[in-house]
């Protein structure tokens, strides 16, 4: 599985991995809010959102999303799934 930006493939290797941190640290903010926001269930909630978040969105989780990035399954370059989303 590789990340990819949009249709640019030229990313450098340094930007991209400011991109996936920046992207990471959003998605820690949703855990920590959802956790927050519902309690009870929101470890549940924010446990489920950690494993299966690259599954939303056709492969990209919240941080991805608003950040442009989209996870991807090798070698046939299709957006990543529910299940490669666990695995990963």
């Amino acid at each position: 599985m590789r990340i990819l930006r949009g249709d640019d493939h030229t990313m450098s290797s340094a930007t991209l991995a400011r991109r996936r941190l920046l992207a990471w640290l959003i998605d820690v903010l949703v855990i920590i809010g959802v956790s927050i926001l519902l309690r009870w269930v929101g470890g549940l909630v924010a446990s489920l959102y950690l494993v299966l978040r690259d599954g939303l969105f056709d492969g990209q989780s919240v941080g991805k999303r608003i950040l442009g990035l989209r996870v991807v399954v090798l070698p046939q370059e299709r957006r990543c799934g529910f299940k490669e989303s666990a695995i990963r």
